[in-house]
């Protein structure tokens, strides 16, 4: 919750009875600037929809009137016997204007009642809280802001002198659209305690205490301010990598467990069990009973290919797997070959072959019909 301060004109004045009535705007809607004590400005857009709310006007109706802003505290219950000098009338209202809340002040204390009279009080300002949406952007009237007000709230009402803001007396809290600072000052106490004057501030949903100094208040929230983004940085950056671990051990989990699944499925391993036989039966098929069954796929492809003195050097297995299929057809062609070579040599089924030399001449046979056919 911030704490501001809006300074406006006395309007005019005149005297009912024993009571002094002073008219003028308390606040208005719009952009209003405010010094930020270090050189910088904030610009802060209050809508109508704030500035005219029914809880906002009824915070202004009977707010206690001041002789300047009450140093380092707010009128309340307690203090307002010895601050207040009169009250804001019950009439606060939006003005016929359109853009100001306008009221009418109700000054009982006859000093105070004279400095206004003979010129000497003539300013107003509220001071007010208000909850800061810290989003700028750019309102209807094309003017640019830096945050919004929302939940606007009066604490009191006090006058001022020509220009006593830019004096330098008053609390180190922000001004108006007129630009001014206040500075906590008090004369009883030296320089030095003047330094180490603390006031409590609510801001970003903590409380603060700090030092009532040139640029105490926006110093301290900056601190807090990078010190909560570091936090929050660093658990999110930690965050980041337990997510991380978590979604490589997720993967892990899954891989292991369709491995799992691959190797405990029945259906599975026959599978793999008669592709590994048909390979072996194949590989003797094309290199004969000497070719070494060992190893991979892969591997058992390559030393059948190597036996029959094949060169794989700088082959992909995808050639090897490729040659191996060639080789095993021309086997199997050499195979119904040499059946059918035998059967010629024969000749009548019911001739026995006497001699092992009609079975090396049906071999030879087959050999030359493979050669022919490829």
């Amino acid at each position: 919750m911030a704490y501001r301060l809006d300074r406006y004109t006395i309007d005019r004045h005149e005297m009912v009875g024993a009571r002094l009535r002073v008219d003028g705007h308390l606040s208005r809607t719009g952009v209003q600037i405010y010094d930020q004590g270090d050189g910088t400005v904030r610009r802060e857009q209050r809508d109508a929809a704030e500035v005219f709310c029914a809880p906002s006007l009824a915070s202004m109706r009977a707010m206690p009137v001041t002789v300047g802003h009450p140093d380092l505290q707010m009128v309340t219950a307690d203090n307002w016997r010895t601050l207040a000098r009169g009250h804001v009338g019950d009439d606060v209202r939006r003005a016929d204007d359109g853009i100001h809340t306008q009221a009418s002040i109700w000054i009982l204390d006859a000093e105070t009642q004279r400095r206004v009279t003979s010129g000497d009080l003539v300013e107003l300002s509220v001071g007010y809280f208000a909850e800061l949406e810290e989003q700028g952007g750019r309102n209807d009237a094309g003017e640019e802001y830096d945050a919004r007000q929302t939940q606007i709230r009066g604490n009191h009402l006090a006058l001022l002198q020509v220009d006593q803001a830019r004096g330098g007396r008053g609390c180190r809290l922000r001004l108006d659209s007129m630009g001014d600072a206040h500075y906590i000052t008090d004369p009883a106490m030296g320089q030095e305690e003047n330094k180490r004057m603390k006031i409590k501030i609510k801001a970003d949903g903590y409380d603060h205490e700090i030092e009532a100094d040139s640029d105490s208040i926006v110093t301290a929230l900056e601190k807090d301010r990078a010190r909560s983004q570091a936090i929050i940085d660093e658990m999110r950056s930690g965050l980041e990598k337990i997510q991380a671990q978590l979604d490589a051990e997720t993967n892990r989990a899954k891989d292991l467990e369709t491995k799992l699944a691959a190797e405990t499925d029945p259906a599975v391993k026959n599978d793999a069990i008669e592709k590994a036989i048909k390979l072996r039966s194949d590989a003797r098929r094309v290199a004969g009973d000497k070719v070494d069954l060992t190893g991979t796929p892969e591997q058992v492809r390559r030393a059948a290919l190597l036996s029959r003195g094949l060169d794989l050097a700088d082959k992909s297995d995808t050639y090897v797997e490729a040659r191996f299929d060639a080789e095993l057809e021309r086997a199997a062609s050499r195979s119904d070959a040499l059946g059918a070579a035998r059967l010629a040599a024969v000749g009548d089924p019911d001739q026995k072959i006497q001699t092992n030399v009609e079975l090396n001449l049906a071999e030879i046979l087959a050999d030359r019909l493979v050669k022919e056919g490829a």
